[in-house]
């Protein structure tokens, strides 16, 4: 069996669609060598208004496809899931418990917002005595009993992406929609008709149907009758169609890069990942080499000499600058700017800490530059001119990345010369401050100006080629660029493949760092 949770036994692959390779009923399956250009079966889903279901190449889902490969699936048929008998239950049988921990900032008589399995947030007071593990039992109505019964010919499929054969279609914990599941488990199970024609797309874990608002946007949602009757079809084609497809689109230029970080050998060691764990940043030193620098710079500056970079003035923490480096789009994802990352010991270096395959390997960055000022003679930074990614009203609020990676391209070898410069230590009080306020509350109170922190701003000193690793919750800024020369940086913000899931779960400070959990309790 292959089970997931809260919905038991799996039971067994019955059939994929397509030829050459493909499992057999009952069977575990063999790779067949010779499958490369066998046909099979693709399915499409079509809105009656904007176009086609499709996941796109970074996993996001819209409903704006034509009949390329990113609006294809094949669909594997699995067996229909049965309820956890396992799973304990109380009261009426709609009404299912589960365990939650309690955080630290909250009270006795206090509400508590938690989400339930199937993403549905729900309200409840903190009791005034708790374990010494601060976990407590709630009930949360059960999805499945609200959802309305299968059609007759109803079947159960897991979709996975043509044109991309690691993206699967997925509702995760927050109820939201990615290309990034993973086959055979629950958030990647949807019950279509069998037959062709008109077919509603439901979620089975989450008991959720997918409903498009428009053309860019596909939600998920409860009732039945908001959901969006898809024309489903079917087209046959190559199965190996998306890798050629890919090529194509990038000239060629994707297949040049590797797909596995090209050092694994290379990891932070345990003293480095504790200094990351207490102070929120870690420095490795000489991580790219001399080559792939030259080759981002020569990008660089002949974009600014072709006039690509725009050169807006930007006010951040208080200092002008480019603010996000206003370089066209083709500079930012250039394979010169990509190779920074993923042919360096960046990629390895990363994964020390997050985990072996949990990312989303990045495209393209932000080309920073801080600018020379007109003033000689460097203030004192102020304690409170810091920012976390995403703060203010509109930004879309923080924590919606996983790790923010500064590539140091120019010399900082004083202070005061356009530093990246942080305050140690405070992503452990911010963090304490959201579980405290909510996420909502901390990013609309904390505007301009923010309070000052308790501790001195670091301004790194580094050379070309080191790295900087920082926590997406750690206050930073760009420092003040005093010096005769321009300040040159790349910054990649890295997801992990179930961020989507996690970036508003602020149970643990280290939730999506697998390096840092082993190494035991966290300082608090």
């Amino acid at each position: 069996n292959l089970g997931f949770p809260g919905l038991g036994g799996l039971g067994r692959l019955t059939r994929l669609r397509g030829g050459g390779g493909g499992m057999k009923r009952g069977g575990k399956g063999k790779e067949n060598k010779n499958a490369r250009g066998a046909r099979e079966e693709h399915s499409l889903f079509k809105h009656p208004q904007y176009g086609h279901l499709r996941i796109k190449r970074g996993g996001q889902v819209d409903c704006a496809g034509g009949k390329g490969v990113w609006a294809r699936f094949v669909l594997i048929e699995v067996d229909p899931p049965q309820p956890d008998s396992k799973e304990s239950r109380s009261g009426p049988a709609t009404m299912r418990t589960m365990t939650i921990a309690v955080p630290a900032g909250l009270k006795p008589g206090q509400e508590l917002r938690f989400f339930t399995p199937c993403g549905q947030e729900m309200r409840t007071t903190v009791p005034n005595q708790l374990p010494a593990n601060r976990q407590m039992n709630v009930q949360y109505p059960s999805a499945s009993a609200s959802a309305s019964p299968p059609p007759s010919d109803a079947k159960y499929v897991c979709m996975r992406s043509v044109g991309n054969t690691d993206n699967w279609l997925s509702v995760g914990a927050s109820a939201a929609l990615s290309g990034r599941g993973k086959p055979m488990m629950g958030e990647s199970i949807f019950r279509i008709r069998k037959s062709l024609g008109n077919t509603k797309i439901f979620h089975v874990q989450s008991g959720r149907y997918l409903r498009v608002v428009n053309g860019s946007t596909v939600v998920s949602v409860a009732e039945a009758s908001q959901a969006t009757d898809f024309q489903l079809s079917v087209v046959m084609g190559r199965s190996d169609m998306g890798a050629n497809a890919r090529k194509r689109m990038l000239n060629n230029q994707d297949a040049k890069m590797p797909m596995v970080p090209p050092h694994r050998e290379c990891k932070f060691s345990r003293e480095e990942l504790i200094f990351f764990r207490d102070n929120g940043y870690v420095v490795a030193r000489n991580a790219i080499s001399t080559e792939i620098l030259s080759d981002a710079l020569r990008v660089i500056n002949r974009a600014i000499e072709n006039g690509h970079h725009g050169g807006r003035d930007v006010v951040v923490d208080g200092l002008k600058s480019d603010g996000e480096g206003k370089f066209e789009p083709t500079v930012r994802s250039d394979p010169a700017i990509a190779a920074l990352f993923r042919k360096s010991k960046v990629w390895a270096l990363l994964e020390s800490i997050v985990g072996r395959d949990k990312i989303i390997v990045p495209g393209g960055c932000q080309i920073a530059l801080r600018y020379p000022l007109a003033q000689k003679d460097p203030e004192p930074l102020p304690r409170h001119r810091w920012h976390c990614d995403g703060m203010g009203v509109g930004n879309g609020g923080i924590n919606n990345f996983t790790m923010l990676i500064g590539i140091v391209l120019s010399p900082w070898q004083v202070p005061y010369c356009g530093n990246f410069t942080v305050f140690p230590g405070t992503h452990h009080k911010i963090f304490k401050a959201i579980q405290s306020m909510g996420h909502d509350n901390f990013v609309a109170g904390y505007r301009d100006p923010r309070p000052p922190m308790d501790v001195e701003p670091v301004q790194i000193i580094a050379q070309p080629g080191d790295v900087v690793f920082a926590h997406p919750l750690l206050p930073h800024r760009a420092g003040p660029n005093y010096s005769c020369n321009i300040r040159y940086a790349c910054f990649f913000r890295i997801h992990r493949i179930d961020k989507a899931q996690t970036k508003r779960n602020f149970s643990d400070l280290f939730l999506e760092y697998e390096g840092i959990k082993a190494l035991g309790n966290p300082v608090q």
